[in-house]
């Protein structure tokens, strides 16, 4: 992306003005759709020599990182529309909140098996069914690939754990990076379930319209 305007600030605290935040928002457009992506930079410094080691420090990647506007991405036609919006929603979070972006990957879970009518209360039960519960329904129905199982309850168990544990105990195991990769592992799901199945069902039909012009005298 090209960076096209950027802006910094700095805060600081009365209590402790020997340290200040440096903030700094910068707006990127992509060279080949234009759409805008802006990024807030944070940085704590605190001494001269701080500001003197500002630039190696950013080349580390020692500072804060948080998205404040991204388009969304241009999904599959295959793909629901519902499924697709969690799952920018969770990319978006990824800066600013893994946790939140973990939780939000177990929601697309949740709207997989909306899509698929999966009850949200099990036969004969009055109270809600486990996610657990209803992923199972899944592969018992046929609607979801058997290899997936693994991968499937993995990451709800992952989203379990961001959704339910302490808050402040999670943000310090998990970065964004890691986010990241659970993100990559649903987007993975969600390409075997409706993509691959779409492409497969184009490829079928070009193929039959294709023996139907070519093979007819057969």
């Amino acid at each position: 992306m090209i960076c096209e305007k950027d802006f910094s600030y700095s805060e600081s605290d009365d209590s402790w003005p020997d340290f200040y935040v440096v903030y700094t928002y910068k707006l990127f457009s992509c060279p080949s759709c234009s759409k805008i992506t802006i990024i807030c930079y944070s940085e704590t410094l605190c001494t001269e020599e701080d500001k003197q080691e500002r630039y190696y420090r950013l080349e580390r990647g020692d500072y804060g990182r948080k998205v404040i506007f991204m388009p969304p991405r241009k999904e599959h036609p295959a793909i629901p529309e519902s499924i697709a919006e969690i799952t920018y929603q969770a990319q978006l979070n990824l800066a600013a909140s893994p946790r939140a972006s973990f939780i939000l990957c177990r929601a697309v879970l949740e709207e997989i098996c909306h899509h698929f009518k999966i009850p949200v209360k099990a036969e004969g039960k009055s109270y809600p069914a486990s996610l657990a519960f209803r992923l199972n329904q899944l592969f018992e129905q046929e609607k979801m690939p058997e290899d997936l199982r693994e991968i499937i309850q993995g990451v709800r168990q992952l989203g379990n754990e961001g959704a339910h544990s302490e808050h402040l105990t999670f943000t310090k195991q998990v970065n964004m990076e890691e986010a990241d990769n659970l993100l990559k592992i649903v987007n993975y799901v969600i390409e075997k379930l409706f993509v691959d199945k779409y492409e497969q069902q184009k490829a079928e039909k070009v193929l039959e319209e294709l023996k139907i012009k070519i093979l007819k005298s057969e």
